[in-house]
């Protein structure tokens, strides 16, 4: 059930004319074409049409008292105070009964608002003191009064509550407005990104005393973005192909009376794949900030690893020739990441973001056969800051 209401809604949020209808102030119902994109940051006033072919034309809450679509959505036209001022806007039903629950388009500025129905009288729901609110509102019902305190203040919440309520006065009570819950939308874009970071290896040579070493680098690349939005949370696919070069000298200190000099070339180009989980915090209608985490599979598509090494010389020893160490390396690396961003509306449906992120990713290498043959774990550390645009479709 869950997921065709899932379906529903992935349908009914397409920014496109839909059949409908609304009530005009003579209370005439006039018919027709409207667009009702709720998610628009920008303009939320629904535009209507008689006819296909027909210009739209903008239709505010003053010209509908209520708009009805073939999909389901529903809206009434309901004087509110916002920010201690009276305005006449659409709300938006979320489910319908002897009790109904409605959801203030987001306003700019207005942080989201939900509204109870009960003998036409609105009430609107305050999250401070919701747990009395509820045993008191909702008294004539124990499946709901007994319970009051798992409910919140979210669209989730108090469409189960107002759904149990309906349920538990009429067991006939059918759910209505269930295809507007949660709001769900899919986008795709790009990212335009910088790494800089370091890598590591806990141990490369006999020589070393397992000595950890460290070679930084930097780099710069494109990648794609795909991903769900499922009310304030976020499903991402990054995909991205990242090159590693670095060429150092380092000088690894061996017995007391031994310095081998070494030549390390590291060239490593890998597809990435994280696959993030964000939540979005509103900070107005426009702007919102989200922490991230998850797992980044990484599959390595070319991987140089060799170091010249430069013994050196234990009297009465004559000195030793140079000699490279080559690694070959393990096909697919495992990594983690979280970060943190900042995202902001730029048009209906455009969205632009910049974000800082932490990666770690582990990857197995193994010298090539020699006398001092041993599997080694090269640490790919290294902080990547984004900026990128999403489309949603």
């Amino acid at each position: 059930m869950l997921l065709s209401h899932f379906a529903v809604l992935a349908l009914a949020q397409k920014n496109t004319f839909t059949n409908g209808y609304y009530l005009n102030p003579q209370g005439d119902t006039v018919r027709g074409l409207i667009r009702f994109n709720f998610e628009n940051p920008f303009d939320k006033t629904p535009e209507f049409k008689p006819t296909q072919e027909a210009p739209g034309q903008r239709l505010t809450p003053a010209q509908a008292q209520l708009i009805e679509l073939e999909d389901g959505r529903y809206f009434v036209a309901q004087q509110v105070n916002l920010n201690n001022e009276l305005h006449t806007v659409f709300l938006r039903r979320m489910a319908a009964g002897a009790v109904a629950l409605y959801q203030l388009l987001n306003e700019q500025g207005i942080k989201e608002q939900f509204y109870l129905v009960r003998d036409a009288r609105f009430t609107r729901i305050n999250p401070i003191g919701l747990e009395s609110f509820i045993r008191f509102y909702f008294n004539d019902c124990e499946a709901v009064s007994a319970k009051a305190k798992r409910y919140r203040a979210t669209a989730g919440s108090l469409y189960e509550l107002v759904t149990t309520f309906n349920q538990c006065i009429d067991p006939a009570y059918e759910t209505t407005g269930a295809a507007l819950l949660p709001a769900i939308s899919f986008f795709l874009g790009g990212k335009l990104f910088y790494n800089a970071g370091y890598l590591e290896l806990p141990r490369r040579l006999v020589y070393d005393f397992n000595q950890e070493k460290k070679y930084s680098f930097n780099s710069v690349g494109f990648g794609a973005i795909a991903g769900v939005r499922i009310n304030k949370w976020q499903v991402l696919l990054e995909p991205s192909i990242v090159r590693h070069r670095t060429a150092q000298d380092s000088v690894a200190v061996g017995f007391v009376f031994i310095n081998d000099y070494s030549n390390l070339q590291l060239d490593i180009t890998q597809f990435e794949l994280p696959i993030l989980l964000q939540y979005h915090f509103s900070i107005n209608d426009k702007w919102r900030i989200f922490p991230e985490a998850g797992v980044m599979p990484t599959f390595l598509t070319k991987a140089r690893f060799e170091e010249e090494v430069i013994p050196s010389p234990v009297p009465p020893i004559d000195p030793v020739t140079p000699y490279i160490n080559s690694f070959d390396n393990s096909r697919f690396a495992f990594g983690i990441t979280s970060g943190l961003g900042l995202t902001r509306a730029i048009s209906n449906r455009g969205t632009a973001l910049i974000r800082a992120r932490y990666n770690w990713i582990e990857m197995a290498f193994r010298q090539r056969p020699s006398l001092t043959d041993f599997q080694t774990t090269l640490l790919n550390r290294k902080l990547e800051v984004a900026i990128g645009y999403w489309w949603r479709l």
